[in-house]
């Protein structure tokens, strides 16, 4: 996994034996950011950022699609790569929850 700024916040998974472990590196993805898939299909920009009001952490982030008419999630377990204006996902559109 790549991380391309020290203000981002991301989850890495790590697998040792049976059991996968996640550390955290710093991220902060910002509305209108690009989001392409694994296979760098482009699929929109950052639409709404859910919060955990607990803890104030972004927990998921919408995408509406090219269509404007659907709209995907994805998590920050999520992101193989951040920039300021675009994300890489590690999943491939068809691998994304869908509203």
């Amino acid at each position: 996994m790549k991380v391309f700024s020290d203000d981002f916040l991301l989850f890495t998974r790590q697998r040792t034996g049976d059991i996968d472990s996640y550390r955290l590196v710093d991220m902060n993805i910002e509305y209108g950011a690009y989001v392409v898939d694994r296979n760098d299909t482009t699929l929109g920009q950052i639409a709404h950022i859910i919060m955990d009001s607990w803890s104030g952490e972004q927990r998921k982030f919408v995408v509406r699609l090219d269509d404007n008419v659907s709209a995907v999630y994805f998590k920050p377990e999520h992101v193989a790569e951040a920039t300021a204006d675009r994300v890489k996902l590690n999943l491939a559109l068809d691998e994304l929850e869908r509203t």
